[in-house]
C-alpha cells in the first residue's frame, strides 16, 4: 500500500463522517426549532387569552393543541357568557401567537385556532 491510497482512503472516511455529522446536526436543530415554535405560540396564546379573559370577565382556557407539519393548531374553551365573539378571540390569539412564534424563530410556522367550545354558566 502506498501514501498516495492512504491519503485517499483517509479522506473518503474524512467526508464520510462529515456528511453523517452534518445531517445529524440539521435535524437537531429542527427539532429545536419546533419546540421554540410551539413553546412560543403557547406563551403567545395564553397572553391573549390571559387578556381577553381580563377584559370581558370570561374564562378561556386551551383545551388542547397539536402540531401538524408546520401548522401549530388550539382548542379554545370559553366558559361564560358572550362577549367576547368567536372571531375576536381568534383574531387575538392567532395574532398574538403568531408574533411570538415569529420572533422567536425563523420558520414558516402558523398557527390556527380550530374550535371554540363556549360553555355556558
Amino acid at each position: 500500500m502506498n501514501r498516495g491510497q492512504t491519503s485517499v482512503e483517509a479522506l473518503i472516511i474524512l467526508a464520510t463522517v462529515l456528511i453523517v455529522s452534518t445531517s445529524i446536526l440539521s435535524m437537531t436543530v429542527r427539532s429545536s426549532e419546533t419546540d421554540i415554535a410551539v413553546s412560543s405560540a403557547r406563551e403567545g396564546v395564553q397572553t391573549s387569552i390571559s387578556r381577553l379573559s381580563a377584559q370581558y370577565g370570561v374564562d378561556i382556557t386551551i383545551e388542547r393543541w397539536n402540531l401538524q407539519g408546520d401548522n401549530i393548531n388550539f382548542w379554545i374553551s370559553v366558559n361564560g357568557s358572550p362577549p367576547p365573539t368567536d372571531n375576536t378571540i381568534v383574531d387575538e390569539v392567532e395574532g398574538s401567537a403568531s408574533e411570538r412564534v415569529n420572533s422567536a424563530v425563523d420558520g414558516g410556522y402558523v398557527v390556527n385556532v380550530e374550535n371554540i367550545n363556549r360553555v355556558k354558566r
